[in-house]
């Protein structure tokens, strides 16, 4: 898997974003921003496993 990837949906009044950042012990930092009717907002988690980003990826991307 890529050290630092984003998977963005294009809405008709914004978007989403998730930014997927590998931490050094093999986990990840995901930072998702929401950027909706001339709203921001930014939420992140850490310390996310691999096999639960892979997960997310499959979900997101329909792998």
């Amino acid at each position: 898997m890529d050290d630092t990837f984003t998977i963005r949906f294009d809405l008709s009044i914004g978007y989403i974003s998730y930014k997927f950042i590998k931490n050094a012990n093999d986990t990840y930092h995901i930072i998702r921003t929401q950027y909706l009717m001339n709203c921001k907002k930014t939420q992140g988690w850490e310390h996310v496993s691999q096999e639960e980003v892979a997960q997310l990826k499959r979900e997101f991307m329909g792998k």
